[in-house]
């Protein structure tokens, strides 16, 4: 369901601008500095960001920063594919769930 794309992904800014966690609306900027994957559902109605780093509070984390469906898809089978994705594109691990 997912293809993947990068930070200047135009469908993806659209629909970060309408995510609750929006800081910046318009701005081109959707992602948080530093190392992401970002995903963009085939029909472009939803997007999904890990973002790979360090955080605050000193752990190196993935962490998804951004998860907006307005597809028909479930939710949850987004999820566990961008997971999946994820692991696949940066851990070499298979999900099994």
């Amino acid at each position: 369901m997912w293809v993947i794309t990068n930070k200047g992904d135009q469908d993806c800014r659209l629909l970060a601008d309408r995510h609750y966690s929006r800081q910046k609306v318009g701005s081109p900027q959707f992602c948080r500095p530093g190392r992401n994957l970002v995903l963009r559902a085939k029909d472009g109605n939803a997007v999904w960001v890990t973002w790979s780093g360090i955080r605050d509070d000193g752990l190196d984390a993935w962490e998804c920063t951004i998860f907006r469906n307005e597809s028909d898809h479930r939710s949850s089978d987004l999820i566990r594919e961008a997971v999946e994705i994820t692991l696949q594109e940066w851990g070499g691990y298979r999900l099994t769930v």
